[in-house]
This record gives C-alpha cells, sequence and structure tokens, in this order.
C-alpha cells in the first residue's frame, strides 16, 4: 500500500469523534444563532413600519413609534431607542445636528476628511446609504484605547450636506450590539431630509 495514503489512513482512523453531547450541543446553537438573526431580521424589517414623522427646524426624519423624542435646543432632532430588556443599561440614541460651513461639499469629500482626522478614534466601517433622500455616506468609529468602561462606544456618522451646511446624523451604540442596530439607523438615516425638498 502506499506509505503516503497509509499514512492518512491512520491518522484518519485517531481523529476522536465528537460525542453525541457536543454534537446536539453544536447543534442547539446554531440553531439559537439562527432563531436571533431571524428575530433580529424581523425587527429591521419592520422598524418603521409603526412610525411617525416628525419635522423640526427645516428638516424631516421618520422613527419607530417606540422610540423617545428628546428636546435638545442644540439639536434638530434627539432621537433614543427603548431598552431591549432590563438587564439592558444603555438606550442607543440618534442626535442630529447641523454645522454651517458658508459653502457647499459633496458627503464624499466630507467623508474623506473625517477618515484622515479621527483623532484618538478607529474607523470601523464605512458606506454610502443606498435608500436615502438625500445623498449621504456613514462611517463607524471607536475609541482607539478606551480610557474607561463607559468609553467603549461605536459612534456612527450619517453625513448630508446642503448649500451651506454640513448635517450628521449621529447614532451610538454598545459595541457587542451597533451591528444589529446598523439597519435601523439607516432606515432612520434614509428618511431624513430637509423639509424645502419633500413634503412638509
Amino acid at each position: 500500500m502506499n506509505r503516503i495514503f497509509l499514512t492518512v489512513m491512520l491518522a484518519a482512523a485517531v481523529v476522536p469523534c465528537l460525542p453525541p453531547i457536543a454534537v446536539h450541543a453544536q447543534a442547539d446553537a446554531q440553531r439559537n444563532a439562527e432563531t436571533l438573526r431571524n428575530a433580529e431580521a424581523l425587527r429591521n424589517a419592520e422598524a418603521l413600519r409603526n412610525a411617525r414623522t416628525l419635522h423640526s427646524k427645516g428638516y424631516t426624519i421618520t422613527v419607530p413609534d417606540d422610540w423617545q423624542v428628546i428636546d435638545e435646543e442644540k439639536t434638530i432632532f434627539t432621537l433614543r431607542a427603548p431598552k431591549d430588556d432590563e438587564s439592558d443599561t444603555f438606550g442607543e440614541n440618534i442626535r442630529v445636528v447641523r454645522h454651517s460651513v458658508g459653502k457647499s461639499y459633496s458627503v464624499a469629500e466630507v467623508l474623506r476628511r473625517q477618515k484622515s482626522d479621527t483623532g484618538r478614534f478607529k474607523l470601523v466601517d464605512e458606506g454610502t446609504v443606498q435608500n436615502a433622500r438625500v445623498p449621504m455616506v456613514w462611517m463607524a468609529i471607536t475609541p482607539k484605547n478606551p480610557r474607561d468602561a463607559s468609553d467603549v462606544l461605536v459612534k456612527i456618522d450619517f453625513i448630508t450636506t446642503t448649500k451651506t451646511d454640513i448635517v450628521v446624523l449621529t447614532a451610538m451604540a454598545q459595541p457587542d450590539a451597533w451591528k444589529s442596530y446598523l439597519p435601523r439607523f439607516k432606515k432612520i438615516a434614509e428618511s431624513f431630509m430637509p423639509i424645502a425638498t419633500g413634503q412638509p
């Protein structure tokens, strides 16, 4: 018998098989993960099915009914998601702020400048909001070296521009939750636009 083939056969013969309990546990874990993914997909799909449209300072946005609207003087909108359960200690949120710059910039140019100077933060991900009513890009950053346990949040900036302003929808989420919240954040960001170019 070929020596190499014999060696492979012997090696395969001594590979231990997973005991039945381990196999079942692995299958259960996979089913649970799939169930969680399906539930998350359903929540994201229905994110704006039951929603309300808000108007403030010349802009409009659509948010889920169960999100809290907070009145803050320096923002166009401040929105907070409901907590998932009693153990949830942080409410994911979005703050919309307008920065007057006196000239027009493309969203690509603003994103490029933002990425070139993230300071103590590192870029996690970026992209374009495909279905937005206005040109919009996004970038997610998180601290390179967190200062403490509270300094670990992921910051997602959704950026759009007007003739004289840069408008940023800043979403904040916990590091283990930001990816699951991202589709909901995007749905809300997609609905944002100046009232002048939409329906008041």
